[in-house]
């Protein structure tokens, strides 16, 4: 049983990640290079829907001396993430709460110059999504950064078809039974609800963000920044 929207278990989600994401882990390393170039003076940096803590341990490579605040809709995932960033002092690393980003609140928290959230906000319906999105702008600091990654809806329906044929390949190329990938992809457009492109910047356009732009793309997963 999963511990939050995600299909996988705390235990399990990083294993379950690498199956289902194509070069799931340059997530990770392609945001800490944009942070650097963006916000390389950051001091506070919030992950919401943080997981196990991956984001936080590749950024904290690069930016050691950063407080970083973590928070996650799944208490069991706050707690392995803790688990997961023992190395990070315990003053650096600041636990936010077991809530999503639409009901996140940082008051008695430092104001963080990055907020990310990876493969975290796809699970909403468009209130909700708009919601977390406007969040993210309100929490952030001034030409602060928001980078998000999120599975994504191409612009026709033979695209789609195609997308979600290589991606059932993919996972089955990682050792998952063909069973267990079509169990995936059926979650696509059910359990989760992609957007294209274009609704994405229209979001963070609309919630405030003077700079919005698309920065990495791969099959269906796509990532973008804002700033305020």
């Amino acid at each position: 049983m999963s511990d939050n929207l995600s299909p996988y278990s705390a235990h399990e989600y990083d294993e379950g990640l690498r199956k289902t994401i194509p070069y799931y882990q340059n997530i990770y390393s392609e945001t800490v290079d944009l942070v650097k170039h963006v916000q390389p003076g950051v001091r506070n940096w919030l992950d919401t829907g943080c997981g196990t803590g991956n984001m936080v341990k590749e950024a904290f490579r690069s930016f050691r001396g950063v407080r970083y605040l973590i928070a996650d809709p799944s208490q069991q995932m706050i707690m392995q993430s803790r688990l997961n960033l023992g190395g990070i002092p315990q003053t650096q690393l600041l636990v936010v709460g077991a809530m999503g980003t639409e009901e996140l609140d940082l008051t008695g928290f430092p104001c963080p110059q990055v907020i990310t959230a990876s493969l975290s906000h796809h699970y909403f319906d468009k209130a909700q999504r708009l919601n977390a999105t406007q969040n993210c702008y309100d929490m952030l600091d001034d030409e602060g950064v928001y980078i998000t990654f999120e599975n994504i809806l191409p612009n026709t329906g033979q695209g789609k078809e195609i997308a979600l044929q290589r991606w059932m390949a993919y996972q089955v190329s990682q050792g998952k039974t063909e069973e267990e990938a079509s169990e995936h992809i059926q979650r696509y457009g059910s359990a989760f609800f992609p957007i294209t492109v274009d609704e994405h910047l229209e979001i963070l356009k609309n919630a405030g963000f003077r700079a919005a732009e698309l920065f990495w793309l791969s099959h269906l997963q796509a990532g973008f920044y804002a700033i305020k």
